[in-house]
């Protein structure tokens, strides 16, 4: 089991919204090109959540990811968020796919 880097569309994103705790940038100097090193999807998620207060989930069942503001008990931080973005698996064909989604919304709000 390897965690995913976010997809390079993401970390421009979150370096466009000023993210640069986690995302680093540095230029390849025989070629001046700008080098993206992305975080992966859950140290961008765990950040979005301590940073931000926005919580971003990605359900494998559709039924529970159909209503965002469903306040489920096993998910004790999600009272307190001020905003909870969830993407289910079935929209997006996996997991890290849904989460990834998840993620780009979120930034998006930044």
């Amino acid at each position: 089991m390897k965690d995913e880097l976010i997809k390079f569309e993401t970390a421009k994103l979150a370096t466009s919204k000023g993210i640069y705790e986690i995302v680093v940038i540095d230029y390849n100097m025989k070629t001046g090109t700008p080098i993206v090193l992305a975080p992966t999807q859950s140290l961008l998620q765990r950040w979005l959540r301590e940073k931000h207060n926005i919580v971003v989930l990605a359900q494998e069942h559709k039924d529970h990811a159909a209503d965002v503001n469903d306040p489920y008990e096993w998910y004790p931080y999600i009272r307190t968020s001020k905003v909870i973005i969830n993407y289910n698996n079935f929209d997006h064909g996996s997991y890290e796919l849904a989460l990834e989604a998840g993620l780009q919304k979120a930034l998006e709000l930044l």
